[in-house]
């Protein structure tokens, strides 16, 4: 009572005088911000267009602007004489002369406005969900409240008639803070009013601002002050809607605010491009509170999202400690490649950021997609927990998780990329870069292959993983049998390492490298030499040709290897009775060194210890032109091979008919050549003769023309026989 009394007797008066001084002033004052704030402007923009157009001189700084003319100038006059102006006169080039640099920027402290504001408690407040019973109008200023009435508040400007409205003898509260409060959780982009300042900061009272981010720690927002004026942090307690003048509009705001409280708990299933500000305890200093864009979302045991930060902090890079700017993908200094955390684009977990709301309806999806992302990730967890030890048959582009077997990279998700039955071992992709032990992050650290003991089939991207895990279930299944029918296979196998076809697995005896890398895939077989032809895994250094006793047949890539390991015993045997035929037919072909067709394949002494093949058969001297040697080989110094025929006995009965028949061609040959020791005369083209000179040295010719009217015949060299018709060079010689 003795406050109500005092005001109606001495505060009332003063109170107005001074909220009266304080808004002229402050009406002042802005507009003189308002007016300065402009020609800053004017003047930044006389700055820039001075950046791009002038120079200065490099002697006394003057800055020069050319308009036309040569490179050549000098300062205060033309470079040819003329238009004097002040200069010192020094010349130069504008292709060289320092680039002007602005010289304006933005400060960032404001005057105080010289009013005591602090007197004026509660001069601009919005007490909300209250309005005057006299104006209805929703209340703004100091609220007189009625301590005898259930609900009677007026405004400071129907305070004065209360004598007239109200009863006379009834004592009124005068409250100047109001009673509730909306002010936390704004959504960004709210329009607020500032009021309450003190100090410097007394120019931003009701100032009108938007919202840019709500710090929770700190129950203060960023503002965008209207006119560029920068962006001040301001505590939520000096903040209060601007446009909330009526129950209903503060009403939808609070409903978008209590909205936004709400949002923090929706934080799975966001759909990219959803709006977030980063919170929380794990994050970095530099990333608490920054504002991004989801960009993808990547479910798994601890969710997290892939952010792109708005204005990314700079960086510093783990090599050489060098801050970049958060665009950058590299050090520039030593081009170390940033790490996973670290410029415009991180990863965060879905317990450190909060999705922002556009309005208040938005919760409503959020909600939605939250519940129904739980209980997916219930149902996936589930169907992870099945299969926890199926880790053979996995389908490509499935996802998997390093287990503890794949060391640093432990926990990380992945995607198969492929399976290497030689090794068991899967190849993999990384979902996200892992940090390296020692703070690298670059790709040539991540696994490419792991074994396949060392990763756990996931669904965590699956919307049907109770069925996808049925399938790992029965693909794990049947790759296990087929595994373990594949050993007892290769067991049972024994020593059938003879006649393996081609791209059959083996594994190599080479006792100095461990047992996946031995295995190798069969290109050929050589039955001349027992040896195969191999491929080794790629990385491995095996000879690529091996005995056939140092390879054994292995079935990991076999649909039925118990079928597969009995055709390869079949063929084995059936190798083994073919080799054993072939031998017998060259130890009886040993000195029959006739009838072997070109293309053949022969032993030869003069070869050493490589078969050749015949290319041609000399009949005149009885001896072969083998590949790869100048000099012919006597028949009876090569003998006969048959181990690549696919019937040695019956090669070898073929070879005796042909032998047979070239001995019978040469006793006629012989008894012909007898008979025509006195014939002369009418030899045909192509017809064999010898030539004796002088000395009685014979020579082979082939006879290209016989001349009647010189008794005269044109000769070619034995040796160019194939060609006489054409281009050989020929001799004339009687027909003695």
């Amino acid at each position: 009572r003795e406050r109500w009394l005092q005001w109606i007797s001495k505060d009332r008066f003063e109170y107005r005088g001074q909220l009266s001084s304080h808004e002229e002033a402050s009406q002042r004052h802005r507009a003189v911000v308002e007016e300065a704030i402009e020609r800053h402007r004017g003047l930044e923009k006389d700055e820039n267009w001075k950046a791009q157009n002038c120079r200065l001189c490099p002697k006394c700084f003057r800055i020069i602007n050319k308009i036309d003319g040569c490179d050549s100038l000098k300062c205060g006059e033309n470079y040819h004489g003329g238009n004097k102006q002040p200069g010192c006169g020094q010349q130069f080039q504008w292709s060289q002369a320092p680039v002007y640099q602005p010289r304006v920027s933005r400060c960032l402290d404001l005057p105080c406005l010289d009013v005591k504001a602090a007197l004026l408690r509660g001069a601009s407040v919005r007490h909300f969900f209250v309005s005057c019973q006299i104006c209805q109008v929703a209340l703004r200023g100091p609220r007189f409240r009625c301590v005898h009435c259930e609900s009677f508040d007026v405004c400071l400007d129907c305070e004065s008639c209360l004598g007239e409205k109200h009863a006379a003898d009834h004592v009124f509260d005068i409250i100047f803070e109001p009673v509730e409060r909306i002010d936390e959780d704004l959504l960004v982009g709210t329009e607020v009013e500032v009021f309450g300042m003190e100090g410097a900061a007394e120019v931003l009272n009701g100032v009108r601002a938007k919202t840019l981010r709500y710090l929770p720690e700190a129950q203060a927002y960023d503002l965008n002050l209207p006119f560029g004026a920068g962006r001040p942090v301001v505590p939520a307690a000096n903040l209060q809607p601007a446009d909330a003048d009526t129950v209903e509009k503060a009403q939808k705001v609070l409903e978008a605010a209590l909205a936004q409280q709400e949002a923090r708990g929706f934080v799975l299933g966001l759909r990219n491009g959803q709006s977030v500000q980063l919170r929380g305890s794990e994050l970095s200093p530099m990333l608490c509170n920054s504002l991004g864009i989801v960009l993808r979302y990547r479910p798994s045991g601890k969710p997290s999202y892939q952010v792109h930060l708005q204005n990314p902090p700079q960086w510093p890079c783990v090599r050489c400690t060098l801050l970049n700017d958060g665009g950058l993908q590299r050090c520039g200094a030593c081009q170390e490649p940033r790490g996973p955390h670290q410029g415009d684009k991180v990863s965060v977990p879905t317990s450190q950021l909060t999705p922002l709301l556009a309005a208040a309806e938005d919760v409503k999806e959020l909600a939605q997609r939250h519940w129904a992302e739980q209980e997916r990730l219930l149902q996936v967890s589930a169907a992870n927990l099945r299969v926890t030890m199926c880790f053979l048959g996995l389908p490509v582009d499935g996802h998997v998780e390093l287990t503890a077997a794949a060391g640093d990279y432990a926990g990380a998700l992945a995607t198969v990329t492929g399976f290497d039955a030689w090794t068991q071992s899967y190849s993999i992709r990384l979902l996200q870069p892992v940090p390296h032990p020692e703070g690298t992050t670059g790709q040539a650290n991540q696994p490419q292959e792991v074994p396949a003991s060392a990763v756990r089939p996931v669904f965590w991207s699956s919307d049907e993983a109770e069925r996808e895990a049925d399938e790992v279930a029965k693909l794990h299944g049947a790759r296990s049998a087929r595994a373990e029918a594949s050993l007892l296979a290769s067991a049972a196998l024994g020593d059938a390492f003879l006649g393996l076809p081609e791209g059959q697995w083996v594994e190599v005896n080479h006792p100095d490298r461990p047992e996946p890398e031995r295995r190798c895939v069969v290109v050929k077989y050589d039955p001349v030499f027992s040896q195969y032809e191999v491929k080794p895994r790629k990385g491995c250094e095996l000879p690529k040709t091996v005995s056939v006793s140092e390879v054994k047949p292995v079935f990991w890539a076999s649909s039925y290897p118990a079928d597969l390991a009995a055709d390869l015993e079949k063929n084995h045997k059936r190798e083994l009775q073919r080799l054993e035929e072939a031998d017998a037919a060259e130890k009886e072909a040993r000195g029959a060194g006739l009838g072997i067709l070109a293309g053949g394949s022969v032993w030869a002494e003069a070869a050493g210890d490589v078969p050749r093949k015949v290319e041609l058969f000399n009949e005149w001297d009885c001896s072969y032109k083998l590949e790869g040697l100048i000099s012919e080989v006597p028949h009876n110094l090569v003998r006969p091979i048959f181990r690549a025929c696919e019937e040695p006995l019956a090669e070898w009965e073929a070879l005796q008919e042909r032998a047979g028949a070239e001995m019978d061609r040469r006793e006629k040959v012989h008894e012909a050549n007898a008979l025509a020791l006195g014939a002369t005369l009418g030899f045909q083209p192509g017809q064999w003769v010898h030539v004796r000179d002088d000395d009685r040295h014979e020579e082979r010719w082939v006879v290209k023309e016989f001349i009647r009217a010189e008794s005269l015949y044109s000769l070619i060299p034995w040796t160019q026989r194939e060609s006489y018709s054409t281009s050989a060079k020929s001799a004339k010689w009687r027909r003695s």
